[in-house]
């Protein structure tokens, strides 16, 4: 009976053991002519094995489930540096007919010009990068300019490379980017870049 307990103990954990004619003849060698059921309690101990494995099995499947994506706030929105930025910024566009819209990704400002072949590739491009803040007339909210606040981070050359996609894709699509160390000067940087473009 410890046989035939250890052997379902295996069928269960791995089934794919058994196959084709092994897994038939498996099965008819546990007919019930072979059990003995002078003593009932070892079928009992069987069904609370199988009771037990099956709970464990159960009980793993949902930690894998519950564990699989983890996530939790990062707390800011801004760092320090932007934070004061944006502060000064929103001072900056007072009674100016604009408004801000921070981290903003590109792909809800801009969008490839055609879908063909190259669409989604395009696409791909830019779905996954933002810009540090938007500003917007408060008529239609159409992209009026792109503020870039740099810092040393900018100087890594595969920022700079990222960089250089952004002004690109942002002189194709007609709007203007104004790159900024501080909030000096800012509003006047402001002014100048939007009524010189548009």
């Amino acid at each position: 009976m410890l046989k035939l307990i250890s052997s379902t103990f295996i069928i269960i954990i791995n089934p794919e053991k058994l196959k084709g004619d092994i897994k038939l003849s498996y099965f008819r060698s546990l007919s019930l002519s072979n059990l003995d059921f002078k003593d009932l309690n070892y079928l009992k101990y069987l069904v609370i094995i199988i009771a037990i494995i099956l709970i464990i099995l159960k009980l793993l499947s949902y930690i894998k489930e519950k564990n699989k994506y983890q996530y939790e706030s990062r707390g800011f929105l801004f760092t320090k540096h932007e934070y004061t930025f944006y502060k000064s910024l929103l001072n900056a566009v007072k009674k100016t007919g604009l408004v801000v819209f921070p981290k903003v990704r590109l792909a809800d400002i801009i969008e490839p010009k055609k879908h063909g072949s190259t669409w989604q590739a395009n696409f791909n491009k830019i779905c996954s990068k933002h810009v540090d803040f938007l500003l917007c007339d408060t008529d239609e909210y159409r992209p009026q300019l792109i503020i870039e606040l740099d810092d040393w981070s900018h100087k890594k050359a595969d920022r700079q490379e990222r960089d250089k996609f952004v002004d690109m894709a942002m002189r194709q699509a007609k709007i203007p980017i104004l790159h900024v160390w501080d909030s000096k000067g800012l509003k006047e940087k402001i002014e100048k870049t939007v009524y010189t473009y548009h």
